[in-house]
């Protein structure tokens, strides 16, 4: 991991200075448990980020005989991937989901690509050996609600109907613990383009 001077937020750097009401925000219970950050990077660095790497182009692959056509390329953008491979991200999860983390090395860090073209990705689950903690950072700029590439997230006894809709505004991070009970989607792209930084943790243990 590297150790560098943390570009996350101070108000998560040092999640024991956060208030309950602050820890209770960002836990989120319905239908099933998951975090929500925003602000997740300091702004000023955030928005240098964040017009470097839109700048930049990137070589997306679509996995052979993938009936969802996702487009995903491995983060090389080293200032993002100090972020999300530091020891202030991992001590982060591990802190909010009580678990012993290690990263997934047969995915990485990914960055994933939506646009127009992009079918939706329908219900489901994440297939992984073991259980897994799924971090989503939300990078593209200018949502708005007909923008679509929301997040849904959905009952598993009424898997048809989503519970809870999480928007991808710019600067988000979002995770969750990978089971056989956390079903969800992602609507269909309209006139906009969906970046997001995508890590998966194997669990190892309680902490």
């Amino acid at each position: 991991m590297l150790r560098k001077k943390s570009l996350i937020s101070q108000k998560y750097q040092n999640t024991n200075l956060l208030t309950k009401e602050e820890r209770d925000f960002i836990k989120r219970d319905f239908p099933w448990t998951h975090y929500v950050l925003d602000g997740f990077i300091e702004e000023k660095p955030f928005k240098r980020m964040q017009k470097t790497f839109l700048s930049k182009k990137h070589k997306f692959l679509i996995k052979e005989n993938d009936p969802y056509f996702v487009q995903y390329a491995l983060l090389r953008y080293l200032p993002l991937a100090k972020v999300f491979y530091s020891l202030e991200f991992k001590n982060l999860l591990e802190t909010f989901s009580g678990f012993s983390l290690s990263l997934n090395t047969s995915n990485y860090v990914q960055v994933r690509y939506m646009n127009i073209d992009s079918p939706e990705l329908p219900i489901h689950i994440d297939t992984l050996e073991g259980r897994a903690i799924i971090a989503i950072y939300y990078l593209s700029p200018n949502w708005v609600e007909d923008s679509g590439g929301e997040l849904c997230l959905y009952d598993e006894f009424e898997e048809n109907i989503p519970k809870t809709i999480i928007k991808p505004v710019e600067n988000r991070l979002l995770f969750f613990s990978s089971s056989i009970t956390t079903w969800h989607s992602i609507k269909k792209v309209n006139n906009w383009e969906r970046y997001s930084v995508l890590s998966t943790w194997n669990v190892k243990k309680l902490k």
